[in-house]
């Protein structure tokens, strides 16, 4: 099941650059479409960095945002 899955939607995410990040139980970096729930409780913001990793004892996706940076914010405005 999960492989006709992911067939279908290899093209979806052929096209809108998204890949599923390795199930490896380490912190990886991930754009989302739409705000994630973080481990914390609350939900993403649209501003700073989005991490995920798969939980291999609780058997989920966990997510944790690093806020924006100086460096972010000034990038962004200039």
């Amino acid at each position: 099941m999960d492989t006709s899955i992911n067939a279908l939607l290899a093209p979806i995410r052929f096209r809108f650059g998204r890949q599923t990040p390795p199930r490896d139980g380490r912190w990886h970096r991930y754009d989302p479409l739409l705000p994630v729930r973080l481990t914390t409780g609350k939900l993403s913001a649209s501003r700073g960095k989005v991490f995920c990793r798969f939980d291999p004892i609780g058997r989920r996706w966990e997510y944790q945002q690093d806020p924006e940076t100086l460096e972010d914010v000034l990038d962004r405005q200039w």
